[in-house]
């Protein structure tokens, strides 16, 4: 525990506003979003811009962590900046795509990253969240508040061709999304970053999870989904975090790589137009269930 802060004086809120991970079809891309901060009608613009921001148009949840620092009190902002850190592990990420009939085949698609941990803040203002020093810390005598804030999402394709051999590399052969289980594991980490030596001393950290997990039939080329999918938040705890290995490098290297240059970079080496090392093609579904998944 940093030692000028109080540790009695410690408040948390978090507000989920019952955001929930769901799925959301466009024509030919499949959005994971939470419900809340997220705007189908900003779709047309992001097809043209390719900038998420165009649909994702809030944090889906968000807090504040408030404490005072002990006495004597000096200005906090001249020996210590305040904030939250970030560290992200992809758990899993596999998509399975299947024709309209089961001789029309399967494609399962995995993006290479399970089980890679990844620095998860502002690429501009490492290791930091958010972006600037007025969006991470508010100062007010010896009281410090930080807010924190997020809306995990990714798009891909909701349909795809399969190039199994037995199909000729034929461009008419479509499957469509039909199972998703991505999950990611995060580790939100109140620091407080020496203004000298720039070390990270953590005050408190609690963990949360995100998993989008869902099945789709489709009635007349319309899909109809049976979402699974879950978030979890555990109730901050004071101190140091017990980090894995992996977690702890990140921590001490802002200059890790982000999860949010990697997750796209993956993307698109995993549906590229042509076949991927990330994708095996299938000449039959892997079972006959279900018998109504498209009709």
């Amino acid at each position: 525990m940093v030692t000028n802060v109080d540790p009695t004086s410690m408040m948390n809120i978090i507000i989920t506003a019952n955001a929930k991970p769901a799925p959301f079809f466009s024509p030919n891309s499949v959005f994971l979003h939470l419900t809340k901060g997220f705007s189908s009608d900003g779709i047309p613009a992001f097809l043209l811009s390719r900038k998420i921001s165009d649909v994702i148009t809030g944090s889906a949840w968000s807090g504040t962590s408030e404490f005072n620092l002990l006495p004597p009190v000096t200005p906090a902002s001249a020996n210590a900046d305040y904030g939250y850190t970030q560290i992200a592990t992809v758990g899993r990420f596999e998509a399975t795509y299947r024709g309209q009939r089961p001789q029309m085949g399967q494609t399962d698609v995995k993006l290479g990253l399970d089980g890679q941990t990844f620095g998860d803040w502002d690429s501009g203002n490492r290791p930091w969240v958010a972006p600037d020093a007025m969006q991470r810390q508010q100062l007010s005598g010896n009281t410090i508040v930080c807010p924190m804030q997020d809306h995990p999402n990714i798009v891909f394709p909701n349909k795809i061709f399969n190039k199994h051999p037995s199909f000729n590399s034929s461009n008419s052969i479509v499957n469509y999304l039909y199972f998703v289980n991505y999950s990611i594991s995060l580790i939100a980490i109140l620091c407080a970053r020496s203004t000298t030596t720039h070390t990270m001393e953590p005050i408190q950290f609690f963990r949360w999870t995100v998993q989008w997990r869902f099945k789709v039939k489709y009635h007349r080329g319309k899909p109809k989904v049976t979402n699974m999918s879950g978030i979890h938040f555990d109730t901050p705890k004071a101190g140091d975090p017990s980090l894995s290995g992996a977690e702890r490098k990140i921590f001490d290297n802002p200059n890790s790589k982000l999860f949010n240059d990697q997750v796209p970079a993956a993307l698109q080496l995993a549906f590229p137009t042509g076949s991927s090392s990330l994708q095996t093609f299938r000449s039959d579904w892997d079972s006959d269930l279900p018998k109504d998944f498209f009709r």
